[in-house]
């Protein structure tokens, strides 16, 4: 996912440090639409470890407090605009979570914290999602040479067609990139899958990464 893009963003960047570029379920196209708009006021008022509360005038703005509870952190994630079922999702999962103090010695001590972070998410849109940076990135990547050190395999992971976020005119666009060089990309597709290709799909995934790994090592 966004994840993904970032990795292509950095390989193109920094190809010294790459032995090999995986990608899971996504593409390289600009997405100029969030696919769950947030409250962008609400966002920069939303803290990690606290609430956002409305101010004296009636806007909103940020209350990092030690007494904020799970419950306060849900609400708000709901508040800036993520669907109530996804968020007990993440509660679920563990992705809001207790974070005790580094003493142990009072179990109660320490704080609620939230690992999704909605401003990230709107940055991201910002400055990664919503510019040509991808398309620009897999370019780059595609024009090293084969016998170049900044020439590594890539791997593109596809979810089903039904529940992939990839658009096929992209997963298209990036074979043309590679045509050069088509020996260093391979595309590998999994029916049934969700996005989160790891969780749905796992022992197929597993397989194919450590294949990758070994490929690199030998």
């Amino acid at each position: 996912s966004l994840g993904g893009r970032v990795a292509i963003l950095y390989a193109a960047k920094y190809p010294q440090d790459v032995a090999a570029l995986v990608i899971e379920d996504m593409d390289i196209k600009k997405r100029s639409v969030n696919p769950v708009p947030l409250d962008v006021k609400k966002v920069y008022a939303f803290h990690r470890d606290g609430i956002v509360v409305g101010d004296e005038e009636g806007g909103e703005k940020a209350k990092s407090t030690t007494t904020a509870t799970k419950e306060d952190i849900i609400h708000s994630l709901v508040k800036v605009g993520y669907p109530m079922e996804r968020v007990e999702k993440w509660s679920k999962e563990g992705r809001i979570r207790f974070l005790q103090d580094n003493d142990d010695t009072n179990k109660a001590d320490g704080k609620w914290w939230s690992d999704v972070n909605p401003q990230f998410r709107v940055l991201c849109y910002k400055h990664i999602f919503d510019t040509n940076s991808g398309e620009e990135a897999w370019a780059n990547i595609a024009a090293a040479s084969s016998s170049s050190h900044n020439s590594f395999p890539c791997h593109l992971m596809v979810a089903d067609p039904e529940l992939t976020v990839c658009d096929e005119n992209s997963i298209d666009d990036m074979m043309d990139k590679m045509k050069g060089a088509s020996s260093r990309f391979k595309v590998q597709r999994y029916p049934g899958a969700t996005h989160s290709i790891h969780n749905s799909a796992r022992k197929a995934f597993m397989k194919d990464l450590e294949d990758v790994i070994q490929n690199v090592q030998s």
